[in-house]
């Protein structure tokens, strides 16, 4: 695990993701083990996908990485 993936361990994303792990690492983003927080302890486990920050500047990549996202929250 790299120092910012160690930085992210722990670590409130989006107001509501709690990181809990690094599942994998790819050419595009790097996949975390994470939990939804919410009111009166409410958690559930998710999977949290983050752009390397490489690509965050690229505007192909970063239109591939938000496709991908608009696919994957189709799924059930």
């Amino acid at each position: 695990m790299s120092t910012s993936d160690a930085s992210l361990v722990g670590q409130l994303l989006l107001g509501r993701y709690r990181i809990l792990r690094r599942l994998a690492l790819g050419g595009m983003g790097a996949v975390y083990l994470a939990r939804t927080e919410g009111a009166r302890g409410f958690s559930k486990p998710v999977v949290v996908k983050r752009i390397l920050p490489m690509w965050g500047d690229d505007d192909e990549i970063t239109s591939l990485f938000a496709r991908e996202a608009r696919i994957l929250s189709q799924l059930q």
